[in-house]
């Protein structure tokens, strides 16, 4: 709760969504739940869960990814498309054995350019696991225990709010240059969906490619032009002609 309420929460502000999971993924409050409107209902929400959830195994990482990426970033559930998704994802261990591979859970995400920032608690996550899931180094956060998050609430903050940039859509492709003989032609994406924020990286920088592409067009031959030669006629010709 001490990392949430470091946001602005409200239905036109920053919304809360929270999954929790251990051998299966379930959504606790969706983003358009009065509950994620405001500190005080989230707080209680919070308090609730503490509560009454007892922790369990295995961890299924893969099935809290899958669940956010194709359950809570939909407009059904609450999410604007002007607005920034930022997944924060927090594990205490590795997922378990017979987990989905990461680049198929984490598709869904990926095409809908979600932020995500994976914080690891204690030795039992590996820093490669933790990359894998939030797709860049800068995006991991460490923490000792879960004493230690406390001491690290500002580091995950500024991580989430880094966003980085994502590509939009590729441009139409413009004419060729040459008419026949072989030419080039070009079409390009702006780094815009989203655009980098704050200290985020912009599309290069995330070596997510380039934003032109060229290819070669109009390879056929040029056609040769027929020669016409044209004579002087002498008046007298013209006047002969015109006899005959």
């Amino acid at each position: 709760m001490t990392l949430i309420s470091k946001y602005d929460i409200g239905a036109n502000k920053t919304r809360i969504s929270i999954v929790t999971y251990a051998g299966r993924a379930q959504i606790r409050l969706s983003l358009n739940d009065p509950h994620s409107y405001s500190q005080e209902a989230l707080g209680q929400l919070i308090q609730e869960m503490k509560d009454k959830d007892k922790l369990s195994s295995p961890t299924r990482t893969d099935r809290a990814l899958k669940k956010v990426c194709e359950n809570v970033f939909v407009t059904e559930g609450g999410d604007r498309p002007e607005s920034p998704n930022v997944l924060i994802i927090f594990t205490d261990g590795g997922t378990h054995r017979n987990s989905e591979p990461y680049d198929t859970v984490l598709r869904g995400c990926e095409v809908k350019h979600v932020h995500r920032v994976a914080v690891g608690i204690g030795k039992s996550i590996s820093e490669s696991e933790l990359e894998t899931i939030a797709g860049d180094r800068d995006r991991v956060i460490a923490a000792n225990s879960f004493e230690d998050l406390t001491n690290r609430l500002d580091s995950i903050r500024e991580a989430a709010n880094n966003i980085g940039g994502g590509y939009g859509g590729w441009s139409a492709w413009s004419n060729c240059s040459e008419p026949c003989g072989g030419g080039l032609r070009w079409h390009f994406r702006n780094c815009t969906n989203p655009e980098h924020r704050n200290n985020g990286k912009n599309c290069i920088e995330q070596n997510l490619g380039q934003s032109e592409e060229s290819e070669e067009c109009n390879p056929q031959e040029c056609l040769k032009k027929k020669r016409i030669d044209i004579f002087p006629v002498k008046r007298t010709q013209l006047q002969y002609q015109a006899i005959a």
